[in-house]
């Protein structure tokens, strides 16, 4: 831990060099001053301490996902004692949108990690200041950034909104894009993200819409993963797919899991599925779906509304433990082509939107932007 050095703002010692001062030995004086008394700093700072500095993001400069601020470490006058800076940002209006405490670190700078997510590619300003047990030191200058332009694709992470026209993956066949989100229009349209690379353990997750029963197909995937980029996923040896069964299936929408960890063979236990759920569906419904894997198990949920909202089916299962790896990872909103056709690739007529693979925990999407979660 950082140690800085700070008084309480208040009357001085007038036998300094014979008795010894009260404050020094409490470093919060028993007298100390409160926002507005003559004691207290201009703008009712209560704690002897510089301002912090802000390091960055500064200058108008787009930061990076997740947002995170650099501070520059202050030290107080009189005591070394551990601070805790508060930050504050605000919009292009002036707003607070965003604000929280940390505990100083060592060296010269502490990182601080946002945990709200901002409008994405929109004009904001932070600020900070030093604390400790209710004194306050002065705030420092506000610091001008952009935030996070939205989606990306990022070593073995990536982002992707989709409702803004646009994908950072790649669409194939036949893709649109409207404000609500990417619809794949029939059974062969898909997005590929190609990671750069491979996700061992962690999630991908998004929110979708018109996904129901009465559309065509038949083991139609809603989400799909597994080795090499547009290779069929049926039999890969990394296998991961959530599946909405379509019209055509004995049981329609039925939901279907299954993940292959490092082998199809039957013989080689690497093979987990789910038990199947039969489902009604409301095709006007956002719902979100999730599947996930680690070391030696792994899982699925689909949740109404949301990845807070209720959920409509969720199942945890052990895997063989052998580990995630497939080189390429390649991961899909719906799936590529498959050996049995188009009636097992994708599930036709999904709206799919605020697109998150990664280890990191999903993060909250603006709803400036995104219309829902």
């Amino acid at each position: 831990m950082f140690r800085h050095k700070y008084a309480v703002f208040g009357a001085g010692c007038l036998l300094a060099a014979t008795v010894a001062c009260s404050n020094t030995a409490n470093p919060i004086s028993p007298n100390a001053a409160v926002p507005g008394s003559g004691a207290a700093g201009p703008n009712g700072e209560t704690l002897k301490i510089d301002a912090p500095a802000t390091t960055a993001p500064t200058g108008g400069a787009t930061s990076s996902f997740p947002l995170t601020l650099t501070v520059g470490n202050v030290a107080g006058k009189y005591a070394s004692f551990p601070v805790t800076y508060r930050y504050e940002i605000r919009n292009a209006a002036g707003t607070t949108v965003a604000s929280g405490t940390q505990a100083a670190g060592s060296g010269s700078v502490t990182s601080i990690v946002v945990s709200t997510t901002l409008a994405f590619d929109a004009a904001h300003s932070w600020r900070v200041r030093a604390e400790y047990n209710g004194a306050v030191g002065p705030w420092s200058g506000a610091a001008s950034f952009r935030s996070p332009a939205g989606s990306f694709i990022r070593g073995n992470e990536a982002l992707d909104l989709l409702n803004d026209g646009k994908t950072v993956g790649q669409a194939v066949g036949p893709v649109t894009f409207s404000a609500d989100g990417a619809k794949m229009n029939d059974g062969s349209a898909y997005i590929a993200y190609a990671l750069p690379q491979t996700l061992q353990e962690g999630e991908f997750s998004f929110m979708a819409t018109n996904v129901d029963e009465g559309n065509p197909g038949d083991k139609s995937k809603v989400m799909s993963m597994g080795e090499g980029c547009h290779d069929d996923v049926t039999d890969n040896d990394y296998r991961n797919t959530l599946e909405v069964r379509g019209s055509i299936y004995p049981s329609p929408g039925t939901i279907s899991w299954r993940i292959i960890t490092g082998d199809s063979r039957e013989e080689m236990h690497r093979i987990t599925d789910s038990h199947r759920t039969s489902m009604s569906w409301n095709r006007s419904d956002w719902n979100f779906f999730k599947i996930w894997w680690q070391a030696g198990i792994a899982g699925y949920e689909i949740r109404s509304g949301g990845p807070t909202g209720a959920i409509i089916d969720a199942q945890t299962h052990g895997t063989s433990g052998h580990a995630y790896r497939p080189t390429p990872h390649c991961v899909y909103v719906g799936a590529p082509p498959t050996r049995a056709g188009v009636i097992n690739q994708t599930h036709p007529g999904q709206i799919v939107k605020n697109v998150w693979i990664s280890g990191n925990p999903r993060p909250t999407f603006p709803s400036i932007i995104n219309r829902g979660q």
